[in-house]
């Protein structure tokens, strides 16, 4: 939320920019992607509506979407 930077140190900030490396065995299986289904779709956008109706206009995850 705003304002919450003010909570660190100064010198906290550098140590927040510092790149991350990832460590994966190349060995592990692939993961599997599962695309949702036609029913599953239309429950997500259901469930955005309800969201979206329920919060007065402010649901951000339909906004990303429409803009997408």
């Amino acid at each position: 939320t705003r304002g919450q930077e003010s909570l660190l140190d100064d010198d906290a900030v550098p140590a927040l920019r510092q790149p991350v490396t990832l460590n994966t065995d190349a060995s592990r299986p692939k993961l599997r992607v599962l695309r949702a289904s036609a029913a599953e779709l239309a429950a997500h956008a259901q469930q955005l509506t309800d969201i979206d109706k329920a919060s007065k206009g402010i649901c951000l995850w339909s906004k990303l979407e429409s803009a997408a």
